[in-house]
């Protein structure tokens, strides 16, 4: 998934510089960072979770995106058409 953050500068400038020398990507470096910080904090997850029980059903109908971007593409396809009285 692509997102898009604000760094301050001297925050981005060490990160490319660590990157660079561990000879990796920047995104790649940003998602071991993440990693990291989110393994050594699942007890803060399961506090804000507990906060908020209305996120609890958050997600449950991601297994439909799949059959929302087929529709989708069906309906795209089909008001893409020219119908032959437009064509005039």
């Amino acid at each position: 998934m692509k997102t898009t953050i604000e760094l301050p500068d001297p925050i981005l400038r060490q990160a490319r510089i660590l990157a660079a020398a561990r000879g990796t990507t920047l995104k790649q470096l940003f998602t071991e960072a993440l990693e990291e910080k989110l393994r050594t904090a699942p007890e803060q997850l399961r506090n804000a979770r507990a906060e908020r029980p209305w996120m609890a059903g958050f997600g449950e109908l991601s297994h439909l995106s799949e059959e929302t971007r087929r529709i989708q593409r069906i309906i795209d396809d089909e008001f893409g058409r020219l119908e032959p009285e437009d064509l005039e």
